[in-house]
């Protein structure tokens, strides 16, 4: 099982890997044969939202969109999720999705109004 919690990140006009935030399932323990990723982020201004999204690889250079579930299994519908200020929401990266295919995963972020910036809080656990 792998734990991330990168620092707060305050976010910027254009999107952006959020330093600390990747994940290489490789490093995560083999006793489990499908992965289960679970992304609880959290806008911890009181002003401005964020968008975030969840990128994905098998080489940690080319990373596509992927879109993830909510804690109760419904898809979100889109690669970018926005949080509102002062809100929180989980992205899950579940075993029965074809997007738990990928070697690397890594969480970015950019303001969801341009000019104002949000600061995003996110804790990651991998197994």
């Amino acid at each position: 099982m792998q734990f991330l919690n990168p620092a707060n990140y305050p976010t910027t006009n254009s999107y952006v890997d959020v330093p600390g935030a990747i994940v290489d399932t490789l490093k995560v323990s083999q006793a489990h044969s499908e992965k289960l990723l679970s992304f609880q982020l959290a806008e911890v201004g009181t002003t401005n939202g964020v968008t975030v999204k969840v990128v994905a690889s098998n080489d940690n250079v080319h990373f596509v969109d992927i879109t993830g579930c909510d804690e109760n299994g419904t898809t979100k519908g889109a690669a970018a999720v926005a949080i509102a200020a002062s809100a929180t929401t989980r992205i899950v990266i579940a075993p029965t999705t074809a997007m738990a295919s990928f070697r690397y995963y890594k969480l970015q972020a950019l303001s969801t109004v341009g000019g104002a910036s949000g600061t995003l809080s996110s804790a990651i656990v991998a197994k």
